[in-house]
């Protein structure tokens, strides 16, 4: 039960990243480092690919609870299961972010990080030269490396000095809130 509020924390936590936190930018450096993500994804999961009542049923997807809640406020859904949550356009139905959630042994990155490894771990295996994001009330740190030649975006939420979500995202922001109606 521990882990399910913790899944439920992460994702509240993932939806107000968008104007919520303090940023550090590239340790104050104010510029983004060149970082090569294309062997990164899920498998059997691609942004970009629209989720299908196929794909749904592969993955054991399920809606996610709060998108009748956030249906005036945001222009995507998520689906998800004990492993990934899929965010989704709402019009288009393209996946445009997959955050793993999940300890399975096969679900890591491309340079081996699976949830619950060290933040030290990501920075050795990733550069020490992520932008960095802070909830410090929450204790929660946001670790992001950036390919901009694929519009790529990977995110390693950290609490505790453990990865506890690692999302595979656009560069370009497209979890899309309505102005004004959060």
């Amino acid at each position: 039960m521990k882990d399910k509020w913790l899944v439920l924390l992460i994702i509240r936590f993932q939806l107000l990243l968008t104007g919520c936190f303090e940023d550090a930018g590239s340790e104050g450096k104010g510029e983004t480092i060149h970082t090569t993500l294309q062997q990164e994804g899920y498998p059997g999961v691609e942004l970009g690919v629209v989720l299908e009542a196929e794909l749904v049923g592969q993955l054991n997807l399920q809606e996610h609870p709060d998108n009748q809640y956030y249906v005036q406020s945001r222009r995507f859904d998520q689906w998800w299961n004990e492993s990934v949550i899929v965010s989704v356009d709402r019009e288009s139905k393209e996946i445009i972010q997959i955050t793993i959630i999940g300890k399975d042994e096969e679900l890591k990155t491309a340079k081996g990080i699976h949830i619950t490894d060290s933040r030290d771990a990501v920075l050795e295996a990733y550069g020490n030269e992520p932008n960095r994001s802070y909830d410090r009330e929450q204790g929660i740190e946001v670790l992001s490396y950036v390919d901009e030649q694929l519009d790529r975006k990977l995110v390693f939420t950290i609490i505790e000095d453990q990865v506890a979500a690692i999302s595979h995202e656009y560069a370009a922001e497209r979890l899309i809130w309505y102005p004004n109606k959060r």
